[in-house]
């Protein structure tokens, strides 16, 4: 498929790429809707194994942020943005400057905050270049981390599956798993345990397991690949994509997903299965925008206050999709989609 017959079949506006010489810089920035505002997506810095898969990725968070600022009520669309390389090696400032002036050069069409591999003192940098960034550091003008506000979001919407499911927002002794303890995961985990789950982890990274069960010794640590098939009420993916996919769908013993991860389904065929096989999930772009919310606000002169009133209001939104899921019997990806688009101008 060319690449003018992959943006026609999900209706992008625009897709650009950069390459610099001089840095290395190897970027992609994916505009798919700004029928309600102009576009904001994070910039992930990925070493993604060529330029398919990084395509494939922009492409796929760029439309799910349109649905996901759509049901948020925000006046933005979707896109989003990669570096392709290792953030830990391959990261250096006059690459970051570079792609400020990448963000720059759109006028505004496309505003940029962070993502996996990238940090507010990152987005410090593109500011430098750029006013169309939001998410830097609080001395440098921004809101700050939106990890605990994206972990919030998910944590309410969480009750929200519950109150559906078991008739109750309590998660007291439910069992629930958590793949992925990075900014937004560690933080999902201390709600629950506070809220009286049994909380189950798994990170890639099995010393950041550890080092949070050292912490909280209260939950307990599997592998990466064993919570996928760990027995628990709850599934909370906050990793990478694509992990519930024609395979690993097989194995889930869980009666919900909902978690923070980006696109966790592999495609809109998973989301019919988890619906045919009775195990309830929250929308990813549904449940995980907290951190839009959060960064968004920026743009009218951040208040702590509304961002938290904003982000409680996902239960209501998640309680609306499942309900009306249950009462129509499609799946909660395609109601939630259909909310959404709703909310889009022709």
């Amino acid at each position: 498929m060319s690449m003018l017959e992959k943006m026609i079949e999900r209706e992008f506006e625009n897709v650009h790429y950069r390459y610099d010489k001089k840095t290395g810089l190897r970027s992609i920035i994916a505009i798919h809707n700004t029928k309600r505002g102009p576009s904001l997506g994070g910039c992930r810095f990925y070493p993604y194994p060529n330029e398919e898969a990084g395509l494939k990725d922009v492409m796929n968070l760029a439309f799910a942020m349109t649905f996901k600022a759509s049901l948020a009520d925000l006046a933005l669309g979707g896109g989003k943005s990669i570096i392709f390389g290792n953030p830990k090696t391959e990261k250096t400032r006059d690459k970051l400057e570079v792609f400020g002036e990448f963000v720059a050069s759109l006028n505004g069409r496309y505003i940029t905050s962070v993502d996996s591999g990238t940090t507010p003192e990152d987005l410090n940098v593109f500011k430098t270049k750029t006013d169309h960034v939001v998410g830097m550091t609080q001395d440098f003008g921004g809101s700050g981390d939106p990890s605990p506000t994206t972990a919030l979001g998910t944590f309410v919407g969480i009750q929200a599956c519950a109150e559906v499911v078991y008739g109750s927002t309590d998660l007291n002794g439910k069992t629930v798993t958590v793949q992925g303890v990075g900014n937004v995961g560690k933080v999902l985990v201390k709600y629950l345990l506070e809220a009286g789950s049994k909380v189950i982890i798994a990170d890639y990274d099995q010393n950041k397991a550890q080092s949070f069960k050292a912490e909280y010794p209260d939950v307990e640590v599997v592998t990466h690949e064993e919570i996928l098939f760990t027995k628990a009420d709850i599934f909370a993916p906050c990793a990478m994509g694509g992990v519930i996919n024609p395979d690993t769908i097989e194995t889930l013993q869980c009666t919900i997903v909902a978690g923070a991860a980006n696109n966790p389904l592999a495609s809109m065929e998973i989301a019919n299965r988890l619906h045919e096989k009775g195990i309830t999930y929250a929308p990813d772009f549904a449940i995980n925008a907290g951190g839009l919310i959060h960064v968004a606000d920026e743009l009218q002169g951040f208040d702590a206050k509304r961002v938290d009133d904003k982000t409680r209001k996902i239960f209501q939104t998640i309680q609306s999709i499942l309900t009306r899921s249950k009462k129509e019997n499609i799946s909660p990806a395609k109601i939630a989609r259909d909310m959404a688009k709703e909310a889009i101008p022709a």
